[in-house]
């Protein structure tokens, strides 16, 4: 049985290696998620991703450059 799993933020440090490792085991189909897939803001962009998976792992992480200090939002988020 192969278990499909989806790695969010699968360009970043944490998700490539996830992934890496995943995929080089048979039992798993691995799909790497990125931005350019899906947007965090509004979740039901995830919906055609989830549909297809089995396991999603969460390896999103929000880099300092990525958060304006001055935006409430920007640090909320």
């Amino acid at each position: 049985m192969t278990h499909r799993v989806l790695i969010l933020g699968a360009r970043g440090m944490l998700g490539h290696m996830v992934e890496h490792v995943l995929a080089s085991e048979a039992s798993f189909s691995v799909r790497g998620a990125t931005r350019a897939d899906f947007d965090v803001d509004t979740p039901n962009t995830l919906d055609p991703l989830l549909h297809a998976t089995d396991y999603v792992i969460n390896c999103i992480g929000v880099t300092a450059r990525h958060i304006d200090d001055h935006d409430p939002r920007s640090v909320a988020r």
